[in-house]
């Protein structure tokens, strides 16, 4: 299997043409032979490497376009754990730093036509069973020759790897009987391997040589070749009277009586027998099994490799985006190499001796200043020819290399047009260059779903007890989820669906869910809550049990209200809570006529308050109006009684004017 993968004609192609892209890649873009000519003629060598900012440029954009590999439950009541599970598989890409590992296989496909990522299973720093993912080069990995498909899995027989490791390695890995006999290999001229060479390929070529060694002699290194292949093999299915089902393979000692002895205390056990693929594994070197043949460790039979393709020709040669900007990019280096030696140097056309040395003649042509000495007589004989058409034309000729490398790799579709003003309209036109380069985007996804159902059978096998693990894709929000024993249960007993989604380069996952929300609510909301609740329902929203039940309460009618015993003063209470009270208990004439005023506007406590400052007020005025009164009386009574007073006294002095008048007339001396 391993020399079938070697020496077929597709997969040596294939390594050439992919080690021609690594190096124009690289910047290595002249042979040994084109720059001997180019020392020869004096020509500079010139490489304007314009295939890896391409490279680079692809690889950003696949890197802004992700897919979220999710799970999704096929009952309602499901989608909590679906959602779980979703963040388990965002938890191992995390603790694989898995964004960094599928960059590296995307560059390799990118390149080389095709990238490796290998899924395994390690025990981390607590002993647990922990996916693994690691990337591979693609140069160490041979696939089926024979297959055709993008997934190894439908069509592949076998995927082989080989690698080289130290001598130390073998004891490690193998223990001390093999590690004696690759010691004994490493130390020894083994006729079998008599055409296997000892010394190391060159740098430059160092994915070109013979790929079929196994021992480097001189280093003391071995390189062995870890195969998984498929063999037909008989499976047992059984289903037993509680309606679970059982798969047992054909073994050594496993045999259909035996099985039947084995459930005749099960009545109603069916066997059904079936012929199906079984993976197995085998690591050798040379003539040496280090490990195996054996079943897989891996219940499932995938091959723990995912591949990366970006095209694969009709004959299933693996072919990269660089392939075809090879022949523009030769021709740029060569024209600007042309360009500048052309414009440096003229022609001159002289006769014979009509110059004493052809050297100097050409140092003094190449100088700005130079000067040339002819013979005397000769001046006539001798002619500068510029090469100004000749270096006018190459460089025309370079232009249009360059607009043709990036035609060919799509970047003139990038150049706004001149009205392009605005940040939607240059968006538009990179969708044009983005749906070019879609059927490499359409081969990414489909290994990063190939990816998901590998992890996902790994999962199902040797994650069985309870888990615990953050999610801190925002560096202020911690997410804690915590999946138990009966959880992983039923991710091995129920049937959960695996769906890719492609989304923007979000920085976390709230911001993904608000701009879902803000750009499709809006053309929803317009037809009433009902289709926004479905809308949501229908979304893989992570908190949409919650955006529902806020959609019921703001769409739901009042809440019945809870009888309550209350007792207080009607007469009490002011009109507005008259109205409010009476409103409450659903009295809508009484409602409306406090609320127009007619029950008055005070309460009964305001009113007493103010009758009673009403009576204190007339009682003061009365009060006041006595004293008043009274005081008048009192100066009345006081005048008179002065005015009698007065009359008395004046009657007295009358009278006693009188009296002595009268006494003067009957006296005496008067009548004398």
């Amino acid at each position: 299997m391993f020399r079938l993968a070697v020496d077929h004609p597709i997969s040596t192609q294939w390594r050439f043409n992919a080690d021609t892209c690594y190096r124009f890649e690289h910047g290595d873009q002249w042979t040994s032979a084109e720059k001997a000519i180019l020392t020869e003629r004096n020509q500079p060598v010139i490489v304007e490497n314009e295939i890896r900012p391409t490279i680079e440029r692809l690889q950003g954009q696949f890197r802004r376009q992700r897919t979220n590999i999710k799970f999704m439950g096929r009952n309602q009541s499901d989608e909590a754990k679906a959602s779980g599970y979703s963040d388990l598989l965002k938890h191992i890409d995390y603790v694989n730093q898995f964004e960094f590992v599928e960059g590296e296989a995307i560059k390799d496909q990118l390149i080389s036509g095709l990238g490796w990522i290998e899924a395994c299973v390690h025990a981390n720093e607590l002993g647990e069973q922990q996916v693994r993912y690691r990337h591979e080069d693609p140069f160490s990995m041979f696939v089926d020759p024979f297959c055709r498909s993008y997934n190894i899995n439908e069509e592949a027989r076998y995927v082989c790897r080989a690698k080289w490791f130290d001598e130390d390695v073998a004891l490690e890995l193998w223990g001390e009987s093999k590690a004696k006999l690759i010691r004994m290999a490493l130390g020894t001229a083994q006729p079998s391997m008599t055409n296997l060479s000892n010394i190391d390929p060159p740098v430059t070529q160092a994915r070109l040589w013979d790929i079929s060694r196994y021992y480097d002699t001189k280093n003391r290194r071995f390189r062995p070749v870890e195969i998984w292949y498929k063999k037909r093999a008989t499976q047992y299915l059984i289903e037993l009277p509680t309606g679970e089902t059982k798969a047992i393979y054909k073994e050594r000692g496993v045999t259909r009586s035996s099985l039947n002895d084995a459930l005749a205390e099960l009545p109603g056990s069916i066997i059904t027998e079936r012929s199906v693929d079984r993976m197995w594994v085998a690591v050798y070197c040379g003539g040496v099994f280090l490990d195996g043949p054996k079943p897989s460790p891996y219940r499932c039979n995938l091959f723990p490799f995912i591949p990366y393709y970006c095209y694969r020709k009709i004959d299933g040669e693996p072919q990269g985006y660089v392939a075809g900007l090879i022949d523009p990019q030769r021709e740029i280096n060569a024209r600007r190499s042309k360009a500048l030696w052309s414009l440096n140097n003229r022609q001159t056309i002289y006769e014979r001796n009509a110059i004493r040395d052809k050297a100097e003649l050409a140092n003094e042509l190449a100088r700005m200043d130079g000067q040339i000495e002819v013979e005397n007589g000769k001046f006539d004989r001798f002619i500068i020819k510029e090469n100004a058409d000749i270096s006018q034309g190459n460089l025309t000729m370079l232009q249009e290399a360059k607009m043709a490398m990036r035609r060919i790799s799509g970047e003139d579709q990038l150049n706004p047009a001149p009205e392009v003003r605005s940040g939607v309209g240059i968006q538009r036109l990179q969708m044009i260059h983005q749906a070019g380069v879609m059927p490499i985007y359409d081969n990414i996804r489909r290994s990063r779903r190939m990816k998901a159902v590998l992890t996902l059978e790994l999962i199902k096998q040797f994650y069985t007890d309870e888990m615990v693990f953050q999610i801190s894709e925002d560096p202020g929000l911690v997410r804690t989820v915590r999946l138990s024993a009966e959880q992983f249960d039923s991710l091995r007993e129920e049937i959960y669906d695996l769906i890719a989604v492609d989304t923007v380069d979000h920085t976390t996952s709230q911001a993904e869910q608000f701009e879902t929300l803000a750009t499709t609510l809006p053309q929803v909301l317009q037809f009433g809550p009902a289709w926004a609740k479905l809308f949501i329902s229908m979304s893989d929203l992570r908190n949409k049990e919650g955006l529902l039940q806020l959609i019921d309460s703001m769409s739901q009618a009042p809440p019945i209200q809870p009888k309550v015993s209350v007792a207080f003063q009607w007469n009490e209470l002011t009109p507005a809570e008259k109205a409010l009270m009476a409103q409450q208990f659903q009295w809508d004439a009484l409602a409306q006529a406090e609320a127009q005023g007619l029950g008055g506007t005070d309460s009964a406590s305001t009113l007493q308050n103010k009758a009673e400052i009403v009576k204190m007020h007339m009682k003061t005025t009365a009060d006041v109006e006595r004293a008043k009164i009274a005081a008048m009386s009192a100066h009345h009574g006081q005048r008179v009684e002065l005015e009698t007073n007065a009359m008395k006294n004046i009657t007295a002095v009358e009278t006693a004017r009188m009296t002595n008048e009268s006494r003067n007339k009957n006296s005496p001396s008067s009548a004398e």
